[in-house]
Order: structure tokens, then sequence, then C-alpha cells
């Protein structure tokens, strides 16, 4: 918020009658606290006694001290600077991007868990929520409904995100890399997006495309052959775990197996 509500009282010369004039109008002003003293000040802002003893000031640094001033006025002149001369108030402003997220497969190999830090900085105004964004098939980040829609200040996660549905919701093909990124909202607004997530690599897939390896056929008598091969991890990688294998075989004369 680069917006601030200044309020005062009147001052105590607004009766008339023990040798004070009404008061006309107001002076205020303010500087960044670090700033020096007098030379720094804005020029004076002149309201109306009459109109309000508060005003907006607006276009403020973010994460910066202002210290501020309001003086009175009558029709013989100025008074002295309001009580205790300055007050200090810090402006807040949208969060930092949260630093880069992890996406690992659960224990299912079904789904994935996306883990993230909390943003480096929330700019003196509470993180009110974040938000994980997928790689749709335009290359572009969106969030998908229903995914990863809880509150997520506590835990910093979204577990469980099913890598069918995905799928399904991203429209992206099978074999590409589940990608995401995070941003961190407050009440000023949102944060731009953090990095890309991180390896290891996580891919939408439903069935194996990489080919069984080690196969090798051993003779056992002149009808028959024992053949052995590497299993293949599972789960791993995105893909569901593996059920079955299918054997299949040929004459090296023919054509088909």
């Amino acid at each position: 918020m680069n917006t601030i509500s200044a309020t005062w009282t009147s001052s105590p010369s607004t009766p008339v009658g023990y040798g004070y004039a009404p008061i006309t109008y107001y002076l205020y002003r303010y500087k960044a606290h670090s700033a020096s003293w007098p030379a720094d000040w804005t020029s004076a802002t002149t309201l109306s006694a009459s109109s309000s003893l508060s005003v907006n000031i607006s276009s403020l640094d973010p994460d910066t001290q202002y210290d501020f001033e309001v003086i009175a006025a009558n029709q013989f002149g100025t008074g002295p600077t309001s009580p205790n001369t300055t007050y200090s108030i810090t402006t807040s402003n949208v969060p930092d991007a949260p630093t880069q997220p992890t996406v690992v497969l659960d224990s299912t190999g079904l789904a994935i868990n996306i883990t993230f830090s909390p943003a480096p900085s929330s700019h003196n105004n509470t993180i009110t929520g974040y938000t994980v964004k997928f790689e749709q098939s335009s290359g572009s980040y969106a969030s998908v409904p229903g995914i990863c829609t809880s509150d997520m200040t506590g835990s910093l996660s979204c577990n469980g995100v099913s890598i069918s549905t995905l799928l399904t919701q991203t429209q992206k093909a099978i074999g590409n890399e589940i990608k995401v990124k995070v941003s961190a909202t407050n009440s000023d607004g949102t944060s731009g997006d953090s990095p890309v997530s991180s390896s290891p690599t996580v891919v939408y897939a439903s069935i194996p495309v990489s080919s069984v390896t080690g196969l090798t056929a051993t003779v056992v008598d002149s009808t028959s052959v024992q053949l052995n091969w590497t299993a293949m991890t599972s789960p791993a990688n995105g893909y569901s775990s593996i059920t079955l294998y299918t054997v299949e075989y040929k004459l090296s004369s023919d054509t088909t197996w």
C-alpha cells in the first residue's frame, strides 16, 4: 500500500474568545525519515479547516519510513508544528516472488507433490495466499481449477496432485515435463511468478515409453529357451506401476511376430 491516511484533531486555538481567531486552514508536509531536515520536506500543502481533518497521501515509495507534520493557521499566520513533531509510517507493497518450487512424485507414482519456500519478503504486509501455476500446452502458465486451491501459507506445499487430471486440464502431450511456477499475494496485490520448478524431471505419462533392456535368451533344450530381462523401475518419472510384460517371438525368416 503506497497511500497513507493522515488524521489529526482540531487545534486548541479554534474557539473564538480567548484572544484567538478561528483556524482557517491547515498545512501538511512530509519527507522520507532518512532525508535531511528541513531541506527535503515536501512543499506544504493547504487544506481548508472547514473541509477536513485528514488527508490521503499517495505515490509513496514502498518499504520507506516517512515523517509527517501538520501546522494550523489563522488570519494572523501559522502556529507551531503538530505535537511530537513527526510521525513515522512504513508503507507496504506486493510481496517478492517465491523461490524456485520443487516437483516430485509421490509414493504411488500417479501424483506429484509440490513444495516451495516463502516469499523472501512480504514488504510489510502479511502474505494471504500462494497460487500454483502449471505450464499449459500453449507454453503459458496458469492455475488449474480445483487443484492447489487450499490455503498454502502454512504448509508451503500442494500434495497429491493427480498426473492424469493435470494431463487433461493442461492439454500437454504425454512425455512432456510437468513444470510449475508459484506466486504470492497480500492485500497490496500479487507478486511475479517464481522461477520454473527444479529437477528431478517429472513427465506426463500413462504408458511406458522406453523399451525393456537387458534381454537375453538361453537355450534350455531343443524346443525351448529361457528369456531374461531387466525389470523396469516403477513407479518412476510420472509413470504408473508396471503390471505385466508381454513376450512376442517369431522365426528369423518371418516378418510377423
